[in-house]
C-alpha cells in the first residue's frame, strides 16, 4: 500500500455491513446443507443465547463454536462451503445503510477495511467481493494436513483498536483521517481510535453512549 492516504474507513462486519452475525448465518447454511447435525446447530443456538444473556464471554463463544464445528475440518472444504454460502446469501445479508457508507467511502478514494472478530475464512472472501482494500479478522491455525487445529488469534474490540493504532503509526495517518463503523459497545475501544465514529444499528449500550456523546447513528 501507499504511505499517503486521504482517509481510512474501517468497518465491523457482523450487524454492521451485514444485518446478521456472519458465523451464525454460515452455521444455519451448513445445517440446511446437512454439513452439520441438528445437535450441532442447537448447540450453537444455545451458546449464542447464553452469550447474549451475559453468561458467556465472546472468547468462550468463539472457542465453543470452533471446537464443535471446525476443529479437524479441512480448510479447503470450509472455503468451498463459504464460497457456496456467499454465492447464495451474501447480498441478502447486506445492511444497506452501511453498504452505502462503504460505497461512498470507496468513491471518495478512502482506504476501506473490514476489522472483524469473525473468522478470516469468512471475512476475507466477503472483503474481496466488496472490493475492500484489506481486512483483519480472527485467525484459525491449521496443521500440516491443512486441518483446523486451534484458534491462533482473536480480533476483539481491544485488538481492533491496537491494529488501527499500529496501522495509523505505520502509515503516518492521523486520528482525524480515520472513520470507524460498528454496532457493538464491545467495539468502543475500536471506535474511540477514530476521529469520526459512526454507530450502525447499535446495541442498547452503544446507542446510549452515542446519544450522550452526539455520535451519528445509521
Amino acid at each position: 500500500m501507499a504511505n499517503i492516504f486521504s482517509k481510512l474507513s474501517a468497518f465491523d462486519l457482523d450487524h454492521t455491513l451485514l444485518k446478521e452475525n456472519s458465523s451464525f448465518s454460515f452455521g444455519k447454511y451448513l445445517y440446511r446443507q446437512k454439513h452439520i447435525s441438528l445437535s450441532d446447530f442447537f448447540f450453537i443456538i444455545r451458546s449464542n443465547i447464553i452469550y447474549n444473556l451475559g453468561f458467556l464471554s465472546i472468547s468462550e463463544l468463539h472457542q465453543r463454536a470452533f471446537e464443535r464445528l471446525f476443529y479437524g475440518k479441512s480448510l479447503f472444504l470450509v472455503e468451498f462451503w463459504v464460497s457456496s454460502f456467499l454465492d447464495k446469501h451474501l447480498e441478502s445479508l447486506f445492511y444497506n445503510p452501511a453498504i452505502k457508507a462503504l460505497i461512498d467511502a470507496q468513491q471518495a478514494g478512502h482506504i476501506t477495511a473490514i476489522i472483524s472478530s469473525s473468522p478470516s475464512f469468512l471475512v476475507e472472501p466477503i472483503a474481496k467481493r466488496l472490493n475492500l482494500t484489506f481486512c483483519q479478522a480472527t485467525e484459525y491455525a491449521v496443521d500440516k494436513d491443512h486441518k483446523f487445529c486451534q484458534i491462533a488469534s482473536l480480533m476483539l474490540g481491544e485488538d481492533k483498536a491496537r491494529f488501527i493504532m499500529e496501522f495509523m503509526k505505520e502509515h503516518k495517518i492521523s486520528k482525524k483521517q480515520v472513520i470507524a463503523y460498528s454496532d457493538s459497545i464491545l467495539d468502543l475501544p475500536f471506535l474511540l481510535t477514530a476521529g469520526e465514529a459512526i454507530a450502525v444499528n447499535p446495541d442498547r449500550k452503544l446507542r446510549l453512549f452515542c446519544l450522550k456523546h452526539n455520535w451519528p447513528i445509521i
